[in-house]
């Protein structure tokens, strides 16, 4: 979609991958997004120059709900700031 893109793949039970999957336009955009990150709480966090930000890549996160992601959200300062942010 992008310069570059998110992309997931299914675990199986006997460790091997399934195929990549594009997590699609709620996550990726026509920029960059990358150095993902999914927290205990089922938070998506990643790095983004592509949705609305502060200046440079920012951190921005999304929900996990029901195996689909939230409307991104940037976390802004005193996470992000002018300058590149791409991970805590």
């Amino acid at each position: 979609m992008g310069k570059s893109d998110i992309y997931f793949a299914e675990i199986k039970s006997d460790g091997t991958f399934g195929l990549p999957q594009n997590l699609g336009p709620t996550i990726n955009t026509e920029g960059r997004e990358m150095f993902p990150f999914i927290s205990e709480d089922n938070v998506f966090y990643f790095s983004s120059d592509g949705h609305l930000g502060l200046g440079a890549l920012d951190i921005f996160e999304s929900k996990i709900v029901d195996n689909s992601f939230s409307k991104v959200k940037n976390i802004e300062a005193p996470f992000n700031s002018k300058m590149d942010d791409f991970a805590f």
